[in-house]
C-alpha cells in the first residue's frame, strides 16, 4: 500500500511549508511587529512618567526641610550658618536672565517663644547673595529665554546651566536640598504662544531637578510666566522694604483699634479727632488729605509698563472690583493686609513703543523718499543718524527734534481707545479717579537708566531740567555723541541711538499718561510756559524719584517676590483670630483677563492665584498615554482576526493578502520576477491570481 494521502488542510506549497506552518510564521511576524510598536511606546512612555514622578507636588515644606550634615566649614563657622535660610529667583527677562541669590536668618528660630531680643513687629531682614557680599549675589546670562521659544533642546546646557552652576557653587552644599529654587518669566515671555511658553518652562524645570537639589515643589509653582500686575506688586513691596516705606503700617497695626468705624460715619468723617483715632491713622484716612503712607511704584521695561501705589481704604471700597489686595506677615505671625492699584501696559515698554513709533512712520508719505531706497524722517533720532527699519525696506533719516518726538510718542499712548468701564487713563485701560497729591513715586528701570546713564541725571526727578538736558541730546549730532559719551561706562551704541525716543516716551508717559505733572495738562502747554517764562526752575515738589538702588541694595522686584515666599515660612501668631495665606490677591477682573484656568493651590507656598499652569504639556503626555493604548488595543484585534474572532471568508482574504506581502518582501527571487512581469509590490493589495498557493482552505 502506497503512503496515506494527506488531509486538504495538510497540503503544501511551493515552498514546502505546510498550511499551519504558514499561519504560524505569519502571526509570529505580526506578534513581533506588535512587541515592537509597544516597546517604543511603552519606552516613551516610561521617560514621561518618570518626568512625572519628578514633578509631583512635594507635600513637604522648603521650610520644614532640615539641612544634610555640613562637612564645608569649621566647627566655629557652622554656627554661623546654621540658622541661614536661602532662596532663588531667577528673573527672565525679554532681554536677559538673571538669577539672584537671597538670604536671611530662620524666621521659626526667631519668633520662639524664648527668643525675646529680636522686635518682632517688623518683617524678615533679607540678606543680598551670602552676608550681602556683591559676588555672591547674582549671575546673568543674555539673551533672554524666550529667544529659545524655537531651539528648546539647547535651553537646559546653554541658559539654564551657568546661572545654577553659579548658585550650587554660592549656597552651602549642605543647605541645597531645603533653598527653594523659582523661574519668573516676564513681558519677553507673555509674548510668546502659550505652548511655546509651556515647553520652555518645563524644560527648565526639568534640567533644574535632574542636574541639581534645590528645592522645588512643583513645576507649576515654581516655574511660571508672572503677570504684570503680579510683577508691579513685587516691584511695590521690594521698594517699600528697602525704603522702609512699611513704617507707619507697622506702627498703626500697634494702635488701639478704633471705637468707630471710619467707612460707617457720616457727621464725623470730615473732621476726625483723636478721640475716635490716632493723628497717624486720620492722616491717612481723611478724605480732604489722601495721602498714602507707603510709596507709589513705577517700572518701565522694554515690553510693558507698570504703575502701583496703595489705595486709600475710600478709594480701595469705591473700586473694590479693581483692587488687589496682599497679604504680608510679620515676624510675631501677625498678618497685614494693603489694598493696591496695579496695573501694566503691556507694548508700552520703551521697545514695543519705538516699534510701535516706526511702524507709524513707515505708513507716512515723505517727501524725501527716493525711487530705489526709500528714505523718512525720524525725529526721535540725532542727525547724521541713518537706521535701517526692520519690518520694511525702508530708511530712517534723523533730524534730532525733540519736540516733534514728543508729539509722535504721545500719538502711541491711545488715549482714544474705546473705554469699556469709565474713567480710563490710555488705551482703554480703567484707572481709578485717585489724585496723586502728596504721593511720591518711585521709577526703576528706564526711568533711572534714561535718566542717569546719559545725561547724567537721577534721583529727584526734576521733569524740567530732564527735557532741558534731553533736548540738548537729541539736537547734537551723532558723531559729537558717540564722541562725547561712548566713554561713560556702560554705554553702548544701541542705548545711545536709542535715547532721544525713550526720553521723549518718559515725557509722554508721566505727563498725559499717567498724569503725575498735573500743572501741565499736555506737553504744549508745557512748552508755553517754558517760552513765556524763560527759564527751567527745578520743580521742588516733584513726586518722582529714580531709583537703581536703595543704599546699597538693588530695587529689583525679585526681592519683593522673596519677601512674600519668606513670610509664607511665619507660623500664625497664637494669638491670631483670623489669619490668611501672605501673598496677592488679584482682583477677579484681572483674573479673567488673563484666563485663568488652574486654581490648584497644592503648594500651599504659591502665593499668586493666577498660575499659567501647563496645561498644553501634561494634555499631551495624556495623549501619549492614550496612543499606547491604542496600540495595545490595535494589536489585540489584528490577532483576534486571525483566531477566528471575525467572519471566515474575511480572515482569509487578510491572510491570502498578507501572506502575498510578506512572501515578496523577504523572497528576493520572486519579487525580481514579479517587477519583470510588470508588477509593483502594491499588487498583493488587490485580487492578484497566484498560481504558487494551493487552496489549502477549500
Amino acid at each position: 500500500m502506497g503512503p496515506r494521502p494527506r488531509p486538504s488542510f495538510y497540503y503544501t506549497n511551493a515552498e514546502g511549508r505546510t498550511k499551519n506552518e504558514n499561519r504560524a510564521v505569519l502571526l509570529i511576524v505580526l506578534i513581533l511587529f506588535c512587541a515592537l510598536i509597544f516597546s517604543v511606546f511603552h519606552k516613551s512612555f516610561k521617560s514621561h512618567r518618570e518626568d512625572q514622578s519628578k514633578n509631583n507636588v512635594i507635600s513637604e515644606k522648603w521650610w520644614d526641610i532640615k539641612p544634610e550634615a555640613d562637612s564645608q566649614h569649621s566647627d566655629s563657622q557652622k554656627n554661623d550658618y546654621k540658622n541661614k535660610r536661602y532662596g532663588i529667583i531667577i528673573d527672565s527677562g525679554s532681554s536677559q536672565s538673571r538669577l539672584m541669590i537671597y538670604s536671611w536668618n530662620d524666621t521659626r528660630i526667631l519668633n520662639a517663644p524664648k527668643n525675646d531680643s529680636i522686635d518682632l513687629n517688623a518683617f524678615p531682614n533679607i540678606e543680598f547673595g551670602i552676608d550681602n557680599t556683591e559676588e555672591t549675589y547674582s549671575s546673568r546670562i543674555a539673551p533672554g529665554i524666550s529667544d529659545y521659544g524655537t531651539k528648546i533642546s539647547k535651553l537646559g546646557q546653554d541658559h539654564i546651566n551657568p546661572m545654577l552652576e553659579f548658585a550650587k557653587k554660592t549656597i552651602p552644599k549642605h543647605k541645597h536640598k531645603q533653598t527653594p529654587i523659582y523661574l519668573m518669566a516676564t513681558a519677553g515671555m507673555r509674548l510668546l504662544e502659550k505652548s511655546v511658553q509651556d515647553d520652555l518652562l518645563y524644560q527648565a524645570c526639568k534640567y533644574i531637578k535632574k542636574n541639581s537639589n534645590f528645592y522645588v515643589g512643583s513645576c507649576r509653582s515654581h516655574f511660571k510666566v508672572i503677570t504684570g500686575e503680579e510683577e508691579g506688586v513685587y516691584g511695590w513691596v521690594s521698594v517699600n522694604y528697602l525704603k522702609n516705606g512699611f513704617k507707619l503700617l507697622l506702627e498703626n497695626k500697634n494702635q488701639p483699634k478704633p471705637k468707630k468705624n471710619i467707612e460707617n460715619s457720616t457727621n464725623n468723617d470730615e473732621h476726625p479727632t483723636t478721640t475716635n483715632m490716632n493723628v497717624t491713622l486720620s492722616k491717612r484716612l481723611d478724605s480732604k488729605n489722601k495721602k498714602a503712607n507707603t510709596f507709589g511704584f513705577l517700572d518701565m521695561g522694554g515690553a510693558s509698563t507698570q504703575i502701583a501705589f496703595e489705595l486709600t481704604p475710600e478709594a480701595a471700597l469705591k473700586h473694590k472690583n479693581e483692587t488687589t489686595s496682599i497679604v504680608l506677615r510679620k515676624l510675631d505671625g501677625k498678618d497685614i493686609s494693603i489694598d493696591l492699584f496695579v496695573t501694566t501696559f503691556l507694548g508700552y515698554g520703551t521697545n514695543e513703543a519705538r516699534r510701535r513709533h516706526v511702524e507709524l512712520l513707515t505708513g507716512i508719505p515723505n517727501e524725501f523718499n527716493s525711487p530705489e531706497i526709500p528714505v523718512i524722517e525720524d525725529p526721535c533720532l540725532q542727525k547724521g543718524l541713518f537706521v535701517q527699519a526692520k519690518a520694511k525696506p525702508v530708511v530712517l533719516m534723523g533730524t534730532g527734534n525733540l519736540d516733534k518726538c514728543i508729539i509722535q510718542a504721545s500719538k502711541l499712548l491711545n488715549k482714544d481707545a474705546h473705554c469699556a468701564v469709565e474713567p480710563c487713563l490710555f488705551n482703554g485701560v480703567h484707572f481709578p479717579e485717585t489724585k496723586f497729591d502728596g504721593m511720591d513715586f518711585l521709577g526703576v528701570s528706564e526711568y533711572w537708566y534714561s535718566s542717569h546713564d546719559v545725561l547724567g541725571l537721577g534721583g529727584v526727578w526734576d521733569m524740567l531740567k530732564f527735557i532741558d538736558k534731553s533736548n540738548g541730546f537729541c539736537s547734537l549730532p551723532w558723531s559729537t555723541t558717540k564722541d562725547l559719551h561712548l566713554k561713560l561706562p556702560g554705554v553702548t551704541e544701541e542705548r545711545l541711538r536709542m535715547q532721544c525716543f525713550k526720553a521723549a516716551w518718559l515725557i509722554s508717559i508721566l505727563h498725559e499718561g499717567f498724569g503725575l505733572f498735573p500743572k501741565y495738562s499736555s506737553y504744549s502747554e508745557l512748552l508755553l510756559r517754558e517760552k513765556e517764562t524763560k527759564t527751567l526752575s527745578s520743580s521742588n515738589n516733584s513726586k518722582l524719584h529714580s531709583v537703581n538702588k536703595i543704599g546699597s541694595k538693588e530695587a529689583s522686584w525679585t526681592l519683593g517676590a522673596m519677601l512674600i515666599k519668606i513670610t509664607n515660612s511665619i507660623p500664625v501668631g497664637t494669638d491670631t483670630l483670623e489669619s490668611k495665606i501672605p501673598g496677592i490677591i488679584l482682583p477677579n477682573s484681572i483674573q479673567l483677563n488673563n484666563n485663568v484656568q488652574d486654581q490648584e493651590l497644592a503648594d500651599s507656598s504659591v502665593f499668586a492665584l493666577n498660575f499659567n499652569s501647563l496645561d498644553a504639556l501634561y494634555k499631551g503626555f495624556s495623549a501619549k498615554v492614550h496612543h499606547r493604548n491604542m496600540v495595545i488595543i490595535v494589536c489585540i484585534l489584528i490577532i483576534a482576526v486571525f483566531l477566528g474572532v471575525y467572519k471566515r471568508n474575511l480572515r482569509l482574504k487578510l491572510f491570502r493578502k498578507v501572506k502575498n506581502i510578506v512572501y515578496f518582501t523577504f523572497n528576493k527571487s520572486a519579487s525580481q520576477r514579479r517587477y519583470r512581469a510588470g508588477t509593483t509590490y502594491v499588487l498583493p493589495l488587490v485580487n492578484v491570481q497566484n498560481n504558487r498557493f494551493e487552496n489549502i482552505f477549500r
